[in-house]
């Protein structure tokens, strides 16, 4: 929780344009800076420029960016670059594009490209870079879309607030992007109607859009399936928490953004991802379960279909088997209609939709990165478009 108690302020924030850019006139986050070598992680993932074009799965390496912290710490942006304020502003997780449809020959490096690192900065307040929380502040999930822009969940470690954040990339077609956010956390509170109800969540994983709406799940028992405030979607703001001693203006979202959808009654909550159903109507969410006495194993995943109109829960998808701990189905994405699945550690299967659901595996991406068993955590993934 947040050293004091708050909720957030500030005027209405200006929403982001309506389809992904391929250029900018101006980039706010890049500067005279480049990304430092040591944030590269991936060499195979490389380019001059991004070259990717099409329906695309943009994913996020969640191991924070300082190999001399172990990746539990981001990578420290030098002070001159930072108003001069030493340990303040850092360098966050790389994100990714990935093409899983790109044939190479034998390059396998070419279906994947890095799109930049998180920019930690006084874009995210000045009690944000004082506190030194950026430090740990990572991603749990992404979402796209045309309109309304390019969405995560949003974890500040250090103070232990979940929120939403919106990703401004300069350019989809650079490799080496300064990714701002700005992060929006959920409303603090006691255990009261006043309280947004993403408040008190053991943990905030899935996020996905259908349609225009969009939607986040909880993990951990009873969990939870939320819709977001469609006004805060389109038009996010900040207000200042009446109980938060530090009046932080850039911190917590104005109002409640969270609503429930639909609530796991037994040990079940969601393991991973969220994402749409085939006809693009519905809610597919992959789900996981902690006890023994649930109608799912613990430690396995399955897919569950959700009613966006009633929250009626469906367990119709496939159930997932032989999972090695750790190593669970985190992340799903629809690109040209195929249902993708990504593992925490790289692995990507396609899974078939129907009557027989049927998984397969696809590829390896943990093969690109220069140490997979240390340096990489796919916690999020997400379906865009580059043109």
């Amino acid at each position: 929780m947040k050293v004091i108690f708050s909720i957030a302020l500030a005027a209405g924030a200006v929403p982001l344009a309506g389809c992904v850019r391929l250029s900018v006139e101006s980039d706010p986050f890049a500067g005279d800076v480049g990304l430092p070598a040591e944030v590269q992680n991936c060499t195979g993932c490389t380019h001059d420029d991004q070259p990717l074009r099409g329906e695309l799965i943009a994913f996020v390496n969640a191991r924070l960016s300082n190999p001399a912290a172990n990746h539990t710490a981001n990578f420290p942006i030098a002070a001159e670059d930072c108003e001069g304020a030493a340990d303040s502003c850092y360098i966050g997780p790389a994100i990714y594009l990935y093409d899983p449809d790109l044939e190479c020959d034998d390059a396998p490096g070419c279906r994947v490209a890095r799109l930049g690192n998180l920019w930690l900065d006084e874009r995210l307040g000045a009690i944000s870079v004082a506190d030194q929380s950026l430090k740990r502040f990572t991603l749990r999930d992404l979402a796209w879309h045309p309109q309304l822009g390019f969405w995560s969940i949003a974890y500040d470690s250090l103070n232990d607030e979940w929120g939403f954040g919106r990703l401004d990339v300069p350019s989809w077609t650079l490799a080496d992007n300064h990714i701002g956010v700005d992060r929006y956390a959920v409303r603090a509170g006691p255990q009261a109607p006043e309280t947004d109800p993403c408040y008190w969540r053991y943990n905030l994983t899935g996020l996905g859009f259908v349609g225009d709406r969009l939607y986040a799940g909880s993990a951990g028992q009873g969990g939870e399936i939320y819709e977001l405030d469609a006004s805060f979607v389109a038009a996010p703001a900040y207000a200042v928490h009446p109980q938060d001693s530090s009046q932080d203006p850039n911190f917590y979202a104005a109002g409640d953004v969270c609503r429930k959808l639909a609530a796991f009654t037994d040990s079940r909550g969601v393991a991973g991802d969220l994402v749409d159903d085939p006809a693009g109507d519905g809610l597919l969410a992959m789900i996981d379960a902690r006890a023994f006495d649930s109608e799912l194993d613990p430690g396995r995943n399955a897919l569950y279909r959700v009613d966006v109109d009633d929250g009626r829960l469906t367990a119709d998808g496939p159930y997932f088997a032989d999972i090695v701990a750790g190593e669970h189905i985190d992340s799903l994405a629809r690109v040209e209609g195929v249902l993708y699945g990504l593992n925490t550690r790289g692995a990507v299967f396609v899974i078939e939709e129907g009557e027989r659901w049927r998984v397969t595996p696809h590829d390896d991406l943990g093969a690109l990165f220069d140490d997979p068993d240390f340096d990489l955590l796919i916690r999020g993934a997400t379906r865009v478009v580059v043109e």
